[in-house]
């Protein structure tokens, strides 16, 4: 029978700079010079990944109107 298995990356996971730190510390006990390469990557691809989600969040919401003035707007929409 065939192990079914999945993509896992763990600059998923490396969202926050505590979780980055951890990462990072976890490696370092290890003392295992590749491995501390490998995740140094990691977690500058985790750092872009989401330094450029930040940069794209303001886009995505910025023509949302705030509830009330959705509910107020579509209120007076009704009444035509």
């Amino acid at each position: 029978m065939k192990m079914k298995t999945s993509h896992w990356d763990p600059i998923e996971r490396l969202k926050t700079d505590e979780a980055r730190a951890a990462y990072r510390e976890a490696a370092k006990e290890l003392g295992d010079e590749d491995l501390i390469a490998v995740v140094e990557a990691d977690i500058a691809r985790a750092e872009l990944r989401y330094a450029e989600a930040r940069l794209e969040e303001p886009r995505r919401f910025r023509r949302k109107l705030p509830a009330a003035e959705r509910l107020s707007r579509d209120a007076a929409n009704a009444d035509e």
